[in-house]
């Protein structure tokens, strides 16, 4: 029997790959201004709702239907998983802090229920796992997210780095040309010719126009184009 390996760079690639659609799905940073923010009222939102439903059983809503179906009388394990819903959300928005509130929060709603009302004697034991489960969970993503999003600044800087080095190194290249031009000859004419077409070639310039100053006319004198229009070119001679 024969095991296959897959290569390692594969795997990092795809691992990129994957880290990378997760980066395009979260938000451009987490989220901030607290209240002010649209996720704060839906996490809010679903956090009360399903608190209604955790404790409709004690209510006296609990005779009118649907609130005396079997969905709200049952064993209240799926309701305390559903809370994982605005806990995993608070996570992935806000992060760290987000997970910790909203993880607070659910013991402070299911506490109650297993203090008070529940008839099972591990009610408490249940409630706390099930806190402690929810909290590692959104604390994992948003620490994993956290990672994500400063890995997605650091290539953006990266790449914004590499753009300014190659064009720092189009510069250089175009001066290395211009001084091998003028170590070779002394004649003005052929150095312009020639450093405009290196200039032109390393820094993939489109239009290459050279003016030196006329010390007796003090005026612009045109000595090299490139790339330019013969008959602009030769207006501007004349």
């Amino acid at each position: 029997m024969t095991t296959k390996f897959v290569p390692k760079s594969t795997l990092r690639r795809w691992e990129e790959s994957l880290e990378g659609k997760v980066a395009n799905w979260l938000p451009q940073s987490k989220a901030t201004g607290g209240v002010r923010s649209p996720h704060f009222w839906i996490i809010t939102a679903l956090l009360a709702l399903l608190t209604f439903i955790y404790y409709v059983e004690q209510t006296p809503l609990i005779s009118i239907p649907p609130f005396n179906s079997s969905f709200f009388t049952t064993v209240h394990d799926l309701h305390r998983t559903l809370f994982l819903i605005p806990i995993i959300y608070a996570a992935s928005v806000f992060r760290v802090r987000g997970s910790l509130i909203t993880s607070f929060v659910f013991l402070c709603v299911v506490l109650p229920r297993a203090l008070l009302f529940s008839p099972y004697p591990e009610a408490i034991v249940r409630s706390l796992l099930f806190v402690a489960l929810a909290a590692f969970i959104s604390l994992l993503i948003a620490t994993q997210f956290n990672r994500i999003e400063e890995e997605r600044k650091v290539r953006t800087e990266l790449n914004i780095a590499s753009q300014v080095l190659s064009e720092y190194a189009q510069r250089l290249g175009a001066m290395i040309a211009i001084s091998s031009v003028t170590s070779q000859s002394l004649e003005i004419q052929h150095v312009l010719d020639i450093a405009a077409d290196k200039v032109r070639e390393v820094m993939d310039l489109g239009i290459i126009i050279i003016f030196l100053l006329n010390d007796e006319s003090q005026e612009l004198e045109l000595k090299t184009c490139r790339g330019f229009p013969r008959t602009l070119s030769m207006a501007l001679e004349g």
